[in-house]
């Protein structure tokens, strides 16, 4: 079950990596575009709370098998 979490992990982080660096070459000389998706902090913030919320949903349940000490 960890191998399968970890491989989500990975999975769910390799998309955000990729996901990042296209919208960052994809608006980098077009002013208009990049202005237009400024100072929206709402939609900042979800777009930033899901990776958080995800990864802690992944990490509690390898901490409580850490600090159990192996035993689930």
């Amino acid at each position: 079950m960890r191998g399968v979490m970890l491989f989500a992990c990975e999975g769910i982080v390799a998309a955000a990596v990729m996901a990042m660096y296209r919208a960052t070459w994809s608006t980098r000389n077009d002013a208009a575009r990049v202005s237009a998706f400024r100072h929206r902090v709402v939609s900042e913030l979800f777009w930033a709370t899901i990776p958080v919320l995800i990864l802690l949903a992944a990490a509690f349940p390898a901490v409580m098998v850490v600090i159990s000490g192996g035993r689930h």
